[in-house]
């Protein structure tokens, strides 16, 4: 039975928030929609790694119909555009990307003078472009209007939620949400009139991820951290998991990112930990393993786009939204279950996301892996897209 998209529900007070910032982008939008339109676009994506991850496909369709591409996003996300030759990365970590609820609501970094340099930089660039927002978020709008771009492309409601995007603030497409977020993405190119129908789900090339079929399976990595608390996976249960896969002969580490080594050991209850401090050494690490047991985290998204196998643990995180793509990649969850609600995360809905998590037991990891395994080594193989296990 497939998952049907249900949307977060907003507050009245951000809904009204989000009201009085559109109608400030409708005035930006009047004053601005007399400049000259450049062949040029400019996306914007200040999220996780995943979320740049997911913007790929778009950009690369981008590069096809304007003459110079720019991509907004997070200074260390920047590397996984370096394979899109058009593609002009502007790394700058904007405020509304951080899971504290008064950082990420906070509209007193407007008035700071950091804004100006982000300006001098960016305004060459977007001074008349197209801007694109792949999330329906108000802030980023905004943003791509003060450093001038002449047309703003969004979705019509806030990715994930149920906050609408009003028509006076941008172009708005509306978006079937019960998809996954790559393929909402490239919806864009449809809104501003250009072709979509050659899209293809995230990829990066490597010559380590080069992958036949049947596949040795040696090397397993467990990914056990994710940066909202309510996506952890108890400690107990990796560590049961950790026994049972290394009893039957595979060689088993964790993998985190910078200053996660100490938290990955104390979780795993394992000494070998391979952390990665940037994008090109998780692209090294994860394409020398086998098979990836993850959270619902960015470096899924990578070992995905690298044609790693995976099963990935979501408890709270929407499915098929944030599904895993590849061939190989399996999905545990309990979202079938009448009770299920997204959950907005934040820091004050840490324990409803731990509820969900609680729900995956070692078992159906453990038996998931097991039939991964017989995929991965058959030479007639019967993985699907999408599994998704409930009780």
């Amino acid at each position: 039975m497939p998952l049907i998209y249900c949307p977060i529900r907003i507050s009245i007070k951000r809904k009204f928030l989000l009201f009085m910032l559109s109608l400030l982008a409708g005035i930006f939008r009047f004053v601005l929609t007399s400049r000259k339109c450049k062949s040029q676009a400019i996306v914007i994506e200040p999220f996780g790694m995943g979320d740049a991850i997911s913007i790929l496909p778009l950009v690369n369709g981008l590069c096809t119909c304007f003459n110079r591409v720019g991509v907004i996003t997070k200074k260390q996300w920047s590397p996984i555009f370096q394979e899109v030759q058009k593609a002009e990365v502007f790394g700058i970590n904007l405020p509304w990307s951080d899971y504290s609820t008064a950082k990420k609501y906070s509209l007193t970094h407007w008035f700071k003078k950091d804004w100006r340099s982000i300006n001098f930089a960016l305004k060459p660039f977007a001074n008349g472009a197209i801007g694109f927002d792949p999330r329906g978020d108000i802030r980023s709008i905004l943003f791509l209007y003060y450093i001038g771009c002449s047309k703003v492309y969004t979705l019509n409601h806030y990715l994930g939620t149920d906050a609408k995007i009003p028509r006076w603030a941008a172009k708005t497409r509306p978006i079937n949400q019960n998809q996954e977020r790559w393929k909402i993405a490239c919806d864009l190119l449809a809104a501003g009139g250009y072709a979509n129908s050659h899209a293809n789900p995230p990829s990066i090339q490597n010559t380590r991820t080069i992958r036949t079929t049947p596949r040795s399976v040696q090397k397993i990595a467990f990914m056990p951290i994710a940066p909202w608390q309510g996506r952890l996976w108890p400690s107990a249960r990796w560590q049961k998991l950790y026994s049972l896969i290394s009893n039957e002969g595979f060689k088993v580490h964790g993998i985190c990112g910078p200053h996660q080594t100490l938290q990955t050991q104390e979780i795993l209850g394992i000494e070998e930990i391979n952390a990665c401090t940037t994008i090109d050494s998780w692209i090294k690490n994860l394409s020398e393993i086998d098979l990836l047991i993850t959270l619902d985290s960015g470096p899924m998204h990578l070992a995905d786009a690298l044609d790693v196998p995976l099963i990935a643990l979501f408890g709270p995180g929407q499915i098929p939204m944030w599904s895993p793509t590849g061939k190989f990649a399996r999905v545990l969850s309990h979202q079938e279950s009448p009770q299920f609600r997204p959950i907005h995360q934040i820091e004050g809905n840490k324990y409803l996301g731990s509820e969900w998590m609680e729900k995956i037991t070692t078992e159906e990891v453990w038996n998931c892996f097991l039939t991964l395994i017989t995929d991965l080594t058959s030479p007639t193989p019967t993985a699907r897209n999408l599994d998704t296990f409930d009780a």
